[in-house]
């Protein structure tokens, strides 16, 4: 999936502002993981948007090609390294392993940018 953001052309804006609750929550191949991207470029590796885990939902083992910094909003969520509360972010690093779970239920700001 690809959704670059353009700034348009004529802006002399230096901030743009997304209003992500007129966003639709996106489903993916994961049943109960759901995005809701304000960039994602998978060829690049980067993402820039919401994560939401419905309760029971793992995230299935997958490796970080690059730093990915989570900050959770709702919720937390536990994998190999350990719990991240409300609240809380995590930083995991280029090549670390991950298998994230909900507890009971979490969403993210979520940021990934290649090495």
């Amino acid at each position: 999936m690809l959704t670059p953001y353009q700034p348009p052309a004529t802006s002399t804006r230096a901030v743009h502002v997304f209003d992500m609750g007129h966003s639709a929550w996106q489903a993916t191949a994961n049943p109960g993981l759901w995005l809701k991207p304000v960039r994602q470029d998978d060829v690049q590796g980067h993402y820039l948007g919401l994560v939401r885990f419905d309760a029971g939902t793992r995230s299935g083992l997958h490796q970080h090609q690059g730093v990915a910094t989570s900050f959770v909003v709702e919720g937390g969520l536990t994998d190999y390294h350990g719990a991240l509360r409300l609240h809380e972010a995590g930083i995991n690093t280029p090549t670390a392993s991950s298998c994230a779970s909900p507890a009971p239920a979490c969403a993210c700001a979520h940021r990934t940018v290649p090495c």
